[in-house]
């Protein structure tokens, strides 16, 4: 998703209005009159004199009041209300010899006759003063050096030259820097004797330490200059700590800046009626907010914003509106945000703003190519273009150009459209334009050279992308191209042209070079190494920028998206090292490798930030990114590192890693690279299990079966034919158009006639397309017609099937847990409370929850929430209290985020303010839940379904409800009728009580439906269960069994009373009591 987040760091108003000055006035006259400080003093009695309009004439009561007659000498500027009068300023010096008033009016004062001429005058008067030769020189030649200030002691001449130097030239370089140090050995020396000229001190130190754009060195002092209270509550006053807070947002500590903001910035805005600023200062507020992940606090900045707009310009009306649409993107609110984007989008074409206009045309074609809608799409990016085209800013032009050509190819598939559009933009910028941009353009025609295996047409493109960036200073895309030639010289067979430009490529400074392509590069060297024999070299670059890459991406989840994408490098990385080590025979590891591809995005399930930024503090969250952004310096500085070097980067990212995984309250990530070997998975298998273990990587597809006895690893090559194959089964199982023959296919493709025959249970780790495709609906067998559904046998008939999201959860442990219920039903039939007409009725679904709560009332406490009881909060009392939790209800799965899919529910209302709640429970809510059910099933349209990643799997419920803690799941891959999905529930709960396995209640289920209802797999076969197997019910405690073996026991104890009597010749049986104690 394209952001353009509109943050304002460089806007300041010009003059502020009044405010409430009237203790400070008091404060400062007292300062006087006890001659402490004075002209500290007098300086901060100027400021509010000149900015408060309102409080001029209570300026004067309170001088009077005070006997302060110097007070009458106070008087504007004739012609500039907010300019002092410089004669009254020089009187003013005059009336108290103060060299510092004399100092302040010199370096306002333009003229250079005039500026000598109160010197004069002054020094007339007032013959003797230390800053007499300061004062001369800027009277006479007003250029200064550092060495011009007093440097032994604090002295408020620092504090006036730093912060009106408008008519000074400065001499030297780093004036700005050497007076930061002389300030800082002030400070570590308490140079400064009073809390007032401590204050300036330290607001001369901000200022100096800014100009010189020194942020981080900002950060020791921070606590002292957020409480510069002895500073009058005036425009400079605030004006510096905006750059504070600036400061503090370009170091890296968004926390503080956002304490700078509420403590200071904002009321002060606020006290003074500064609105202009104000709004300025929010906006930057709710960008802050948005930043660290607190998307809903910055949708609460960016609304009240908009609630008055008066005082904003369309320009920042439109940028405040575009941000807010951004937070509502971010918090699932769909609807909202393209309502926001098209009101900002009217505003920027209201005020003629052509550069907003075109973000906000991108970030819509971006939204509709993301979610599949092509004429919308299509009709944005070209308004955007039509935009380009008028204003004739040919740069803007080809970027458009450039966005649509990539629409093109990757989602209409359509490269030959994509080449002439790269076309269209090389020659815009033929005669004129950005060089980069030209030698961009190049690189895309080069890349879809090499995607279309034209690699003689992609090196002397790429070779010319790297003449025009070497020419241009363009390190980056320079390298880049390096890498990219490499790449096709060895997709070309010449690995030596290839090692050759790599070696080129590692004389440079890599700093500027992205991970992706460091990687690539590695990877490169390692295939030139395997190709000329040299397999340890290989290895041993391979296995070094593994971990490097899977770490990495286990902390780096995209923050548009919420997860993270695989890149291409990696992909090619991960297939490289796999191969590698099946060459060598080395089983575990190939396993292992692959293994860790499956769950490459955990992480970024459960610190994504709609997570985190509900456990974090503000600082919290700002350190973690902080460490992120750390973590992916070090790793790049480690992939191109001597041997020297690594152990030391190695350690600097071991303590940040585990300071990080402190913040997140996560376990060390050193398990994420323990190897399970496949003995120990052989020894957690039962007789007839085995586990079909799938990975994709690119091209290619491994299977590897495991059972107690053997370990195959096979490699298919997989295709578009394939591809097509699997959506054409997929559409024919959604729709109900079954295709069995499509069906058999893939069976046959899949090779699963090889299963072992003694495999009476089967474990799928699924990757691509069998996520979304079960394997038990797959026919055994050709079967005679593409419809014959009831005569073919299918694999699920042969054995009882689970899944499982990767081979470590054969290893997980699931702790002891007490709960109140052993049932809990939910169900919703009704939905017109949404206003969504797409969600229909389910009539059958409250019906459905009752009869399964009845059945189940013999396995233990149970309880139903119907309709209107069945909202958010009883849904969250059924995760944390409840052994089985069954939700019948409609949920949505978001292609365009998955942890916005959503499980609609009742509203309900809120107990404490009585108002209405949300009645959804979105897929990243479900982390805050205490999910340590047995079993959860949700017999929803289409619960498992959802997009698929590569190492994150289908990640809508599936994923989300087994990492928040659910030990198993049953959810369905697509909409099947109510009734029938009703009738699906009760036979698999039937199963269940009589004390059967998951996967074996879950079998006969499908296989009393294929038998006796309706044999098409789209009606049977969309239920999948993932996770633990093990029954609910223990089979010696279901019904019909107990009460047989009660009847037993009774049996038995009458029988044996029977003997005994016999035994006795039908004497009494007496029961011969115990003597009592003696008394």
């Amino acid at each position: 998703m394209y952001i353009c987040l509109v943050l304002l760091l460089f806007f300041q108003a010009d003059r502020l209005p009044s405010g409430e000055p009237e203790r400070q006035i008091y404060t400062y006259v007292q300062q006087v009159q006890n001659g402490k400080s004075v002209s500290e003093s007098l300086w901060s009695l100027s400021q509010i004199y000149l900015e408060n309009s309102e409080y001029r004439q209570k300026f004067y009561e309170i001088g009077r009041s005070q006997d302060a007659e110097w007070m009458e000498m106070f008087d504007l500027h004739p012609s500039d209300p907010f300019r002092f009068n410089p004669p009254a300023l020089h009187k003013l010096a005059l009336h108290f010899g103060d060299e510092y008033l004399l100092l302040y009016l010199l370096l306002q004062t333009e003229s250079g006759t005039d500026r000598r001429t109160y010197f004069e005058e002054f020094y007339s008067a007032v013959p003797n003063g230390h800053l007499k030769d300061l004062n001369q020189k800027i009277a006479v030649n007003p250029v200064i050096n550092a060495g011009d200030l007093l440097q032994d002691r604090w002295d408020f001449s620092t504090f006036l030259i730093l912060f009106y130097p408008n008519n000074l030239a400065i001499e030297g370089g780093q004036f700005y820097e050497k007076v930061a140090q002389v300030l800082q050995e002030m400070i570590r020396r308490n140079a400064a004797p009073n809390p007032l000229q401590r204050d300036f001190l330290y607001a001369s130190l901000l200022e100096a330490l800014d100009r010189a754009g020194k942020n981080r060195s900002i950060l020791p002092y921070y606590r002292q200059m957020i409480d510069l209270n002895s500073l009058p509550d005036v425009y400079l006053k605030r004006n510096l700590y905006w750059n504070l807070d600036v400061a503090l947002y370009r170091a890296g500590y968004i926390d503080r800046s956002l304490e700078v903001q509420r403590r200071k910035t904002i009321p002060l805005s606020r006290m003074t009626g500064d609105k202009s600023s104000l709004n300025t200062i929010l906006t930057n507020h709710g960008g802050y907010l948005y930043t660290i992940g607190r998307f809903g606090e910055a949708k609460e900045v960016f609304t009240s914003l908009l609630a008055d707009t008066t005082d904003l310009s369309p320009t920042i009306h439109s940028r405040i509106l575009n941000n807010l649409s951004l937070a509502h993107y971010k918090l699932g609110e769909t609807d909202r945000y393209l309502e926001t984007q098209i009101k900002a989008l009217n505003l920027a074409i209201e005020s003629g703003d052509h550069s907003d206009q075109l973000k906000i045309y991108r970030n819509l074609h971006i939204y509709h190519r993301n979610n599949r809608n092509q004429d919308l799409a299509e009709t944005y990016i070209e308004k955007a273009l039509n935009i380009a085209e008028t204003i004739q800013n040919r740069n803007e032009w080809a970027s458009v150009l450039i966005s649509k050509a990539d629409y093109y190819d990757r989602f209409l598939n359509d490269t030959d459209g994509a080449f002439s559009l790269l076309s269209d933009a090389q020659l815009l910028l033929e005669d004129s334009g950005s060089e980069r941009l030209r030698a961009r353009i190049i690189s895309e025609k080069a890349n879809l050279h090499k995607k279309r295996g034209e690699y003689i047409q992609s090196r002397d493109l790429y070779s010319e992308v790297i003449s025009i960036s070497s020419k241009n200073d363009n390190n980056r895309g320079f390298l880049q191209a390096l890498v990219h030639l490499a790449e096709v010289e060895l997709m070309m067979g010449d690995p030596g042209d290839a090692q050759k430009t790599i070696d080129e490529f590692n004389r440079y400074d890599l700093s500027v070079v992205d991970f992706d392509v460091l990687v690539n590069a590695r990877r490169i060297e390692a295939e030139v190494a395997w190709t000329e024999g040299r397999v340890r070299d290989a290895e041993a670059l391979i296995a070094d920028i593994y971990q490097q890459v899977v770490e990495r991406a286990r902390n780096s989840a995209n923050r548009e998206a919420g997860y993270w994408h695989v890149e291409e490098a990696y992909l090619h990385l991960f297939r490289l090292y796999a191969e590698l080590l099946k060459e060598q025979n080395r089983p575990d590891e190939m396993v292992n490798v692959l293994d860790q591809l499956k769950t490459i995005n955990d992480a970024a399930l459960v610190d994504n930030p709609l997570v985190t930024s509900g456990r974090l503090s503000e600082e919290e969250l700002t350190e973690n990114l902080r460490i992120t952004q750390q973590l992916d310096n070090l790793r790049k500085k480690l992939i191109v590192a001597d041997e020297n070097e690594k152990l030391s980067i190695q350690n600097e990212i071991s303590a940040l890693t585990a300071r990080r995984n402190q913040l997140r309250q996560q376990k060390s990530s050193s398990s994420l690279f323990q190897t399970t070997s496949l003995s120990n998975i052989q020894s957690r298998l039962r007789k007839g299990e085995g586990i079909l273990h799938i990975t994709r990587i690119m091209d290619s597809l491994y299977m590897v079966q495991i059972d107690r006895q053997e370990i195959t690893i096979n490699k298919l090559s997989f295709t578009e034919s394939e591809e097509m194959l699997f959506e054409e089964a997929l559409h024919g199982l959604a729709t109900g158009e079954t295709d069995l023959e499509v069906l058999y296919n893939i069976y046959s493709w899949l090779e699963l006639d090889k299963l072992p025959e003694h495999w009476t249970s089967l474990i799928v780790v699924p990757d691509s397309y069998l996520y979304q495709l079960p394997v038990g609906v797959l026919p055994a067998s050709s079967p005679s017609s593409p419809l014959s559904y009831g005569s073919s046998e299918y694999l699920i008939e042969q054995m009882e099937i689970r899944y499982l999201n990767s081979l470590k959860d054969l290893f997980r442990t699931e702790a002891e847990q007490t709960y109140t219920f052993d049932f809990t039903g939910i169900g919703v039939s009704d939905f017109e409370h949404t206003g969504d007409e797409r969600l229909l009725s389910l009539p059958n679904a409250s019906q459905e929850v009752q009869n399964i709560t009845e059945r189940m009332n013999s396995v233990g406490r149970t309880r139903a929430f119907l309709d209107s009881e069945a909202t958010p909060l009883a849904f969250r009392s059924g995760v944390s209290d409840s052994r089985i939790l069954h939700v019948a209800t409609h949920s949505k799965i978001s292609e365009d985020n998955p942890l916005f899919s959503t499980i609609y529910l009742h509203p309900g209302l809120d107990e404490e303010s009585g108002d209405s709640l949300s009645g959804q429970i979105f897929a990243y809510q479900l982390f805050d839940m205490d999910l340590e059910n047995e079993l959860i099933m949700l017999n929803s349209c289409e619960s498992a379904s959802g997009e698929y990643f590569q190492g994150a799997g289908i990640m809508g419920f599936s994923r989300t409800l087994r990492y928040a803690g659910a030990q198993s799941l049953v959810l369905n891959l697509w909409q099947v009728e109510d009734q029938l999905a009703s009738d699906f529930a009760i036979d698999f709960y039937e199963s269940l009580r009589e004390g059967e396995t998951k996967p074996a209640a879950l079998r006969e289920a499908k296989i009393d439906f294929l038998k006796n209802k309706n044999a098409n797999p789209h009606y049977w076969g969309a239920y999948m269960l993932n996770g633990d197997p093990r029954p609910v019910v223990d089979k010696f405690y279901t019904e019909p069994l107990f009460v047989f073996m009660m009847f037993l026991l009774g049996g038995l104890i009458f029988w044996g009373l029977w003997l005994l009597l016999k035994q006795n010749n039908g004497n009494e049986i007496h029961f011969i009591p115990s003597p009592l104690p003696k008394q």
